[in-house]
């Protein structure tokens, strides 16, 4: 006697593995997506990082030959050395999206550019207390996606002049 059903397999059946496929690519593709996607962000962050730490540094540097520190705006910083070889003042401030470091009077929209050409600062602020000097600034990147990331940045460095 036979069988009135085959061992083949039905369009229905086709077509459910099919649903199933899809999903599972689909989810791998996005997977992969977000995986990549994180990747340049966290690349990004990482890159936003050691720019934060050189701004630091270079505030820093300016500091530790100081003897006299005046903050003439909330965006400007002025250093006279004790070492006149360094030259005098040391000015660090904001000129649109960039920190600058001038020696020896030079303009700020002159000055050095500190941070890289990927990099935006803004926000920059000093306070001059009695005892310290606090600075503050948002530091952004743009991913290589487009995504602007933004941080915030401070650090107070106390004063023993």
């Amino acid at each position: 006697m036979t069988s009135r059903y085959s061992a083949g397999i039905t369009l229905i059946e086709t077509l459910v593995y099919l649903a199933l496929f899809t999903i599972v690519i689909g989810g791998l593709l996005a997977s992969a997506y977000a995986f990549f996607e994180s990747g340049g962000r966290n690349q990004t962050k990482a890159m936003m990082q050691l720019e934060q730490d050189f701004l630091a540094s270079k505030i820093n540097w300016a500091l530790d030959g100081a003897e006299s520190v005046a903050v003439p705006s909330a965006a400007r910083l002025s250093v006279t050395m004790r070492d006149a070889s360094e030259g005098n003042p040391v000015q660090i401030c904001l000129a649109g999206s960039d920190m600058r470091l001038s020696v020896g009077g030079v303009t700020c929209a002159s000055a050095e550019t500190l941070n890289n050409s990927n990099v935006r600062i803004s926000n920059l602020v000093f306070i001059r207390t009695q005892a310290r000097l606090e600075v503050g600034f948002i530091i952004s990147a743009t991913t290589s996606n487009g995504m602007i990331i933004s941080q915030t940045a401070s650090t107070t460095r106390y004063l023993y002049l």
